[in-house]
């Protein structure tokens, strides 16, 4: 059983510990707001603890965001995570969700917010 829980918390850590670390369940996005600089990259280690067990969508999320000519799509399987990189071109404020399963751009928790200066 140790092994279980310890193999489970490791499977959590970041693979990415200079990306933004940014967790994905049924509760929503952690943080739900970032910040960056136009034509700046930005990376996101994106952590997905849900397993395959939820009824909705069985426990796969993603990120979806279009940010001027950024553009990002990614899916991210239950116990599992990604990495990736984007760049801003334009300021202003960028609206990201769940795309997979959770209520999409209608479900307020599976909202995010990109801040770009």
């Amino acid at each position: 059983a140790i092994y279980l829980i310890m193999s489970k918390t490791a499977a959590l850590e970041p693979v990415d510990k200079d990306a933004i670390k940014m967790t994905i369940t049924m509760a929503g996005f952690e943080p739900n707001i970032i910040r960056a600089k136009a034509g700046q990259p930005v990376t996101i280690n994106l952590i997905n603890p849900d397993n395959s067990m939820h009824t909705d969508g069985g426990g796969i999320h993603s990120f979806k965001l279009t940010a001027g000519s950024a553009s990002v799509n990614i899916t991210v399987l239950p116990e599992s995570q990604k990495v990736f990189t984007f760049t801003p071109t334009q300021a202003g404020e960028y609206q990201w969700y769940c795309a997979s399963c959770c209520g999409c751009k209608e479900n307020p928790n599976m909202l995010g917010t990109l801040i770009v200066a």
